[in-house]
C-alpha cells in the first residue's frame, strides 16, 4: 500500500459481485482494521488521503480533539450522546449515512414517536436490504465535536448489526467527512480534527424517495418509499 509492505497476512476469498451486487463500484479486496494496527492511521478524506505513521512519530497535539476508543477486531467504538441520550457508537468509514441508530436503541428511547416527521426507506449492505425511518435529530456530539441536526436513520431490522443491543448505532461518512479522522490504536483514541472551511456538501439527502442500483444492463429502481416524488411518477 503505497510505500508500505504487509508480509504474511492471513487473507480470504468473497465474491464481491454478491457482496455489493448494485453499488456500481469493482473492487479487488477489502482491507482491514488488522492491518493498521501497527500504525497511527489518518484518513484525510477531503484530500483523498490515508497516511501511515509509525506510533513514535505522531504528534497528538496536532490531531484535533481526542476521544476514546475501543478497538476489538475490526469493530471501532466510541461513546458519544445523540440528542443528549448516551450510547456506544460504532465507527464504520464503509457506511453512506451519518448516523444510524439500532433498533433496539430506537425502541428503547422511542425515538419513532419522538419523530413524527419521517421519510420510510430502504438500504442495502453487507447484511442485505433493511427497512429504516429518516429523520433529522438535534445533535450527534463525540467527544468535544458536535454535529448539529444529523439526518439519522432509525433501524427497523430483526436480525444482523442494527439488531444488536451491544451497539446504539453506527457513525458513517457524512459524519467522519467532516474532519481529518486519526485512529491510535495503541494509545486507543479516535482524534476529530475539523475542516475549514467545512466541506460543501454535509447534511444533503436523496429526496427522490428511490432507490438505484447498478445492473448490466444500465441500472435498476429497487425500491420506492411511499408519499415520495417517486412513488407519485409510478
Amino acid at each position: 500500500l503505497g510505500k508500505m509492505t504487509f508480509a504474511r497476512q492471513p487473507f480470504y476469498t468473497f465474491d464481491f459481485g454478491q457482496l455489493y451486487a448494485g453499488g456500481g463500484v469493482k473492487m479487488m479486496g477489502m482491507i482491514g482494521a488488522p492491518s493498521f494496527r501497527g500504525y497511527v492511521t489518518c484518513i484525510d478524506f477531503t484530500h483523498s488521503v490515508i497516511d501511515l505513521i509509525e506510533p513514535a512519530r505522531f504528534d497528538p497535539h496536532r490531531a484535533g480533539s481526542s476521544l476514546r476508543m475501543s478497538a476489538k477486531e475490526s469493530e471501532i467504538t466510541v461513546h458519544g450522546t445523540f440528542d443528549d441520550i448516551p450510547g456506544v457508537f460504532q465507527v464504520d468509514t464503509g457506511s453512506p449515512t451519518t448516523l444510524t441508530l439500532a433498533a433496539p436503541f430506537v425502541a428503547q428511547h422511542h425515538l419513532l414517536k419522538r419523530f413524527p416527521r419521517q421519510v420510510e426507506t430502504s438500504s442495502g449492505g453487507v447484511g442485505g436490504s433493511t427497512r429504516e425511518y429518516h429523520v433529522r435529530g438535534r445533535n450527534l456530539v463525540l467527544g468535544a465535536q458536535r454535529i448539529p441536526q444529523p439526518i439519522t436513520a432509525l433501524a427497523a431490522a430483526s436480525k444482523g448489526q442494527l439488531a444488536r443491543s451491544s451497539i446504539s448505532g453506527i457513525i458513517g461518512i457524512g459524519a467522519l467527512k467532516r474532519y481529518v479522522v486519526t485512529l491510535d490504536f495503541s494509545g486507543k483514541q479516535l482524534f476529530l480534527k475539523p475542516y475549514d472551511p467545512a466541506p460543501a456538501d454535509l447534511d444533503t439527502y436523496d429526496r427522490s424517495g428511490m432507490r438505484i442500483e447498478a445492473d448490466p444492463a444500465g441500472l435498476r429502481v429497487v425500491a420506492v418509499s411511499p408519499g415520495t416524488p417517486a412513488a407519485e411518477a409510478g
